[in-house]
């Protein structure tokens, strides 16, 4: 892959121009996720460009596919791109590369980045609820992490617990029970 990035250009195509990747990583894509990622691309553009690749006089989407259908919904005519040199093999470990090595943020240190923003540049729930491209429910319950303890906390953020779990554990009064329960 390094060859074929080596020798890439980039640029702003039109999305007439580009096609779909032959063979899509997924299958099935979150409608909600999708008009999320389309409001993210109205508030602040298209941060990491597609990886295209020529297709005759078309281009083809290497990785990216969901930023593009994203980019339609968001009414974009043109879309910024980074356009490779063709290499089946190279274009597929591409796509592998960027799904399987992407990492979300975990709900404590989105929380924390939130408040960050909160207090840096006071705005309300909604305001920022509205910039994340989420719900201002999605934004109360990310800060609420904030003032559990810090046991259950800790496990949200190592991916052991749930949100929803985490306020069922927060009901038990009983720290030692809450304890048992948490393990």
């Amino acid at each position: 892959m390094a060859e074929s990035l080596a020798s890439s250009s980039n640029g702003l195509i039109s999305r007439d121009l580009i096609n779909p990747p032959g063979v899509a990583v997924r299958s099935v894509m979150d409608e909600d996720a999708l008009l999320e990622l389309a409001l993210s691309i109205q508030e602040v553009g298209i941060l990491n460009p597609l990886i295209v690749r020529r297709d005759g006089e078309r281009f083809e989407i290497v990785a990216g596919h969901r930023r593009y259908i994203a980019s339609g919904i968001a009414q974009l005519v043109e879309v910024p791109c980074i356009v490779v040199a063709h290499g089946e093999q190279n274009d597929e470990l591409a796509k592998l590369h960027e799904n399987a090595h992407r990492e979300e943020v975990n709900p404590v240190d989105e929380a924390h980045f939130f408040r960050s923003l909160l207090n840096r540049f006071s705005w309300s729930i909604g305001q920022l609820a509205d910039k994340a491209g989420k719900s201002s429910t999605y934004v109360y319950d990310r800060l609420a992490l904030l003032e559990i303890s810090e046991d259950i906390r800790d496990a949200v953020k190592l991916g052991k617990l749930s949100i929803a779990v985490a306020k069922e554990l927060c009901k038990v009064d009983d720290v030692g029970h809450r304890a048992v329960l948490l393990e």
